[in-house]
């Protein structure tokens, strides 16, 4: 049998590579592609262990190389994090590897060697090198997202009928919502527990107006009105802001970051 060691080793770096990839998307963790590589160089190196007679060694060494090769590739936490890693890295060596070998392998004395001459091995190893590469730059996109959307997060403190609120706010570029001058600040309703409405704000003489703004399905009015301080947290510190406040339906997001759309120009000092 005729064994070619170079399509041996581009195939164990494809498929490492997909299985540690793999691994920390599961995991969720926050890897570097940097370590993903040399994690995979340092998976390929493995190949040699099947070199070695002692079989007990073998296995000893083949899971202390498991461990090693989850260290290169992800940052310690925890011993927790650090025992799922390795479940879920084994538990993808046997389920990705062992849908490409069920096509074509040969038993050695000690693993599987896959048909490399087979078309369909090489086909689904190859797919499953870009769909982890698919897959990691998604996963990417999502975490750089969300860290935006957290570093646009400020604290926030505004009164209304001398009650004092505690909030969240979101610095969105996309409101640019201006009335008689100053930015609008949509808040959430559900926020208060009354309701307010013209009758509200009548009786309690706070002056209102009409807003009118649209998102990208369609166009909505609003009641605006000025409450009686808004204030911005910057450096630990709130700075008081001229404002309005617009009601708006469901802006508290699902893991309750924020509960307010701020107005990207309220950075901007009064």
């Amino acid at each position: 049998m005729t064994i070619y060691v170079d399509l041996i080793i581009l195939s164990n770096f494809l498929l490492d590579y997909s299985l540690i990839t793999y691994t920390g998307v599961i995991t969720k963790d926050h890897y570097k592609l940097g370590r993903i590589f040399l994690a995979t160089l340092f998976a390929v190196l493995g190949i040699g262990l099947i070199y070695i007679r002692i079989l007990w060694l073998f296995f000893i060494l083949r899971v202390f190389w498991s461990f090693l090769i989850i260290l290169i590739a992800f940052k310690y936490t925890s011993i927790k994090q650090f025992v799922l890693k390795i479940i879920t890295f084994y538990f993808l060596n046997y389920l990705v590897a062992g849908i490409i070998m069920s096509y074509n392998f040969r038993f050695l004395e000690k693993s599987l060697l896959i048909g490399l001459n087979n078309k369909i091995s090489w086909y689904l190893i190859i797919f499953s090198f870009i769909l982890a590469n698919v897959v990691t730059y998604i996963y990417r996109v999502m975490n750089e997202n969300l860290a935006t959307v957290k570093a646009g997060i400020i604290d926030i403190k505004f009164t209304i009928l001398n009650k004092e609120y505690y909030v969240k706010g979101l610095i969105d570029t996309g409101n640019i919502v201006i009335l008689q001058g100053l930015p609008v600040v949509f808040i959430d309703r559900s926020l208060f527990d009354f309701t307010i409405n013209e009758t509200f704000l009548i009786n309690n003489n706070i002056r209102f107006t009409y807003v009118q703004y649209k998102t990208i399905m369609q166009n909505y009015i609003s009641l605006a009105f000025k409450p009686q301080s808004f204030g911005i947290s910057i450096k630990d510190k709130f700075h008081d802001k001229d404002v309005y406040i617009a009601l708006a339906d469901n802006i508290k997001n699902k893991d309750q970051t924020f509960n307010v759309i701020l107005n990207s120009s309220i950075l901007v000092k009064n």
